[in-house]
């Protein structure tokens, strides 16, 4: 054990830096024009016997900020599990509603709604593929093909699941989203709400190598180029359709298909503008 100049000694130790600096504020505070005052006052605080007090207060604080910041991160722990806990309950539960309500529309779309709520979060889109929820997502879409509200809610979901954890999807359930997604745009070309959260799956789909070979040998660019021309006014539309098209023009195909519709549109307007300037000279000659 050490005796009570050892134990002084060692907490001045600890809190050299922080009581060197409380010594000076207090020196600057009790400084006097009068000699005798401002030299009392100096060996007072430069005294190390009258920091006593001092250095206990200071070793409190810091047994005090430990303890705050051992039990904070003990909160945030506890939280974080908790909150992970809460998550997979409800990824649970939402997937025990899709299979066991297949038959109710409008479960289905709500329960659509709330995955793609909790897809937003990274770690829940890991949960959510490895739990085979793309293929229920996709089952849905195929029963209610005609049904708008499980169309968009359901190709929200998945383009919120398909940002990340592309590599975890078997081949099979990637080209029948892909299939499903393209027959969202055709279906439902009139409402908006359908043609942005399918352009953003597109977009999304896009970044597997699988899903863009068969996106651009689908007639994919065509699709889109529709949807911009029918939503022209509409900025958010715009923006994924225009984003999907850049994804697809990596592929050699999906860039030879813009290619193709661009010259062609191209040489529609030069066979126009002849026809005009022909039909304007035999005009001037009669």
């Amino acid at each position: 054990f050490l005796n009570f100049k050892e134990a002084f000694d060692f907490a001045v130790q600890i809190e050299n830096s922080r009581l060197t600096k409380i010594t000076n504020d207090v020196l600057i505070c009790v400084t006097n024009q009068h000699p005798t005052l401002n030299q009392l006052a100096r060996y007072y605080f430069q005294k190390m016997g009258k920091r006593f007090r001092m250095i206990i207060v200071l070793l409190i604080s810091r047994a005090l900020n430990h303890n705050l910041q051992v039990n904070s991160q003990q909160i945030n722990n506890n939280n974080n599990n908790n909150n992970n806990n809460n998550n997979n309950r409800a990824i649970n539960l939402i997937i025990n509603v899709l299979k066991n309500h297949s038959d109710n529309a409008r479960v289905q779309s709500y329960a659509c709604s709330a995955l793609a709520a909790l897809a937003v979060k990274d770690t829940n889109r890991l949960i959510l593929v490895k739990n085979g929820v793309v293929s229920l997502l996709a089952k849905a879409m195929e029963t209610y093909s005609n049904d708008v509200t499980v169309q968009q809610n359901a190709c929200r979901a998945l383009s919120n699941i398909l940002l990340t954890h592309l590599t975890l999807f078997t081949v099979d359930s990637l080209q029948s989203t892909v299939e499903l997604v393209l027959r969202a745009l055709r279906t439902h070309s009139n409402h908006a709400e359908v043609q942005l959260q399918a352009c953003r799956a597109v977009s999304n789909l896009a970044f597997d190598p699988i899903c863009l070979e068969n996106l651009a040998q689908l007639q994919t660019v065509e699709l889109l180029l529709e949807v911009i021309s029918n939503y022209s006014l509409n900025v958010n539309i715009q923006t994924e359709a225009f984003a999907a098209l850049a994804n697809l023009s990596v592929h050699p195909f999906g860039r030879k298909s813009l290619h193709n519709i661009i010259y062609k549109d191209k040489e529609i307007e030069i066979e126009i503008e002849n026809e005009n300037e022909n039909e304007n000279n035999n005009n001037n000659n009669n």
